[in-house]
């Protein structure tokens, strides 16, 4: 290939001249030596390891590292300074870039609360509920939100639980609603509902004010969306909201019509469990997921429950938390307590499936209005934070992410 006329020797020399300056004090004797034994070294570990396609690449960098040393012997032969140019400015730039990120609370995944870089190659994650210890030691940060899941064949909404600054449960709910995002457990935040303002209200009830049409015109999955939204957000802490439009009382809420709020304490029949495109269960309320023994309302009792959480529903996008092989054989229901009784020597393990089985039978429990279950029939062992030979104390928010 042929040099381009324009590059003669001068040129060539104006061009080294704007390289950065290096210095070396070894003669190019030395220099010659210290390469020769760089390849045998090489040529060595290469002896060792059995990896021919490993010399080439050896010289090659032999090649490269003697070119470093004599481009800046011959520049310094001809008396050239130079100096790297907007040294500085990258250095400003860089410092930038690392405070902005600082002040965002930018680093790491680490830095997400509930998840860290090991467990995202994990294959699969349970994300299990609040310990009642916990929710007494953090009384004053935490906060129910509605996500949405997205199957192939349905949508969810299921609560999770989070921390949050906020003097009150309005300000935590406010000050979270539209900065969480559950990309990483495979979730959606809270839905895109437009609200004028939010209050307490009296007898236990929340208000909320909507813009005046802005529910009129909903599909029927939007209208499920919002209504769980909403009633997973503010069940655990209210037990009515109350609508307004624009200041006028209730709402025109889609095909439902004009309505003055919604109840959020409607019994609730059964847990299930729902996987995320992330590997992640969570547990989502039977009444959700149209599950058997809730329509009509409440009908079913707590033993049937407990079987009908056993069923799989492929084409409804849930799983049963219970397996097949765990025969309940009795349900005593006392007065804070209820026992179930397993077939003898029923063996529970120290992973994600049992664990989630444990919570699922523990909420349903508690939406009968108990606050304890006893097991037996089952080896005393220790699954997740239960110890399963205790009496139980159940849990009140689910799906926490720490």
């Amino acid at each position: 290939m042929k040099r381009s006329s324009n590059w003669d020797e001068k040129s060539i020399e104006n061009q080294l001249r704007q390289l950065p300056k290096f210095e070396d004090s070894r003669s190019k004797e030395e220099i010659f030596e210290r390469i020769q034994e760089r390849l045998q070294e090489d040529q060595i570990k290469v002896r060792k390891k059995k990896k021919s396609w490993f010399v080439p690449i050896a010289a090659a960098a032999a090649v490269i590292f003697l070119m470093i040393l004599i481009v800046p012997s011959f520049l310094n032969e001809r008396n050239v300074s130079i100096e790297e140019p907007n040294a500085e400015f990258r250095m400003e730039t860089t410092q930038k870039v690392a405070d902005e990120e600082a002040e965002a609370g930018i680093s790491s995944i680490n830095d997400f609360p509930g998840i860290t870089a090991d467990e995202k190659s994990t294959d699969l994650l349970y994300v299990g509920a609040m310990q009642p210890y916990e929710a007494e030691q953090m009384v004053d940060e935490i906060i129910t939100l509605g996500a949405t899941i997205y199957t192939d064949n349905r949508e969810f909404v299921v609560p999770v639980t989070l921390l949050a600054e906020g003097g009150s449960i309005i300000d935590r709910f406010l000050s979270v609603k539209d900065t969480f995002t559950g990309d990483l457990w495979g979730i959606y935040g809270f839905p895109q509902l437009q609200f004028n303002w939010i209050q307490e209200g009296e007898a236990n009830k929340v208000n909320i004010d909507l813009p005046k049409n802005s529910m009129t015109n909903l599909t029927s999955a939007e209208q499920f969306i919002y209504s769980w939204g909403l009633i997973e957000t503010f069940r655990p802490w209210y037990e009515e909201i109350q609508f307004s439009s624009d200041g006028e009382p209730g709402i025109d809420w889609g095909q439902t019509g004009h309505i003055p709020g919604k109840l959020l304490r409607e019994p609730n029949r059964g847990y299930y469990l729902v996987e995320t495109d992330t590997g992640h269960l969570f547990l989502v309320r039977g009444r959700v997921v149209n599950a058997p023994g809730n329509y009509p309302v409440g009908t079913a009792s707590l033993e049937e429950t407990l079987q009908f959480m056993k069923q799989d529903d492929e084409y409804g996008g849930y799983r049963a938390p219970i397996g097949e092989e765990f025969v309940i054989t009795n349900v005593t229901e006392q007065k804070e307590a209820v026992t179930i009784s397993f077939a003898e020597g029923t063996v529970l393990e120290n992973q994600p499936h049992h664990l989630a089985m444990v919570e699922a039978i523990l909420f349903a429990v508690g939406d009968f209005g108990y606050s304890y279950v006893q097991f037996e029939g089952l080896e005393p062992t220790q699954v997740g934070p239960y110890y399963t030979g205790d009496l139980l104390e159940i849990p009140r928010f689910a799906n926490f992410i720490r």
